[in-house]
């Protein structure tokens, strides 16, 4: 639920911006509906890989808390520039 609420939060603030350049609506949707949903499809097939690399029996299981850590740490970095 935060997820979701950051998510659209950002889209708001997008669009806040889009409006600001005078940006036609059509191609700025467009564009950033498909810039979302790639960085969900790939945010996804990636939160996968780290599950599978989670389990017990994987050499990796104890990285994925820092990798995972770590990803967020960007994202909120770059959110602030």
């Amino acid at each position: 639920l935060a997820l979701g609420a950051a998510l659209s939060a950002d889209s708001l603030a997008a669009g806040i911006g889009a409006g600001a350049l005078a940006m036609p609506l059509i191609p700025a949707v467009t564009a950033s509906f498909a810039a979302g949903s790639a960085a969900l499809f790939l945010g996804c097939r990636l939160g996968h890989r780290m599950a599978d690399m989670s389990k017990p029996q994987s050499l990796g299981g104890r990285a994925t808390g820092r990798v995972s850590g770590l990803l967020l740490l960007i994202l909120a970095i770059s959110k602030l520039m």
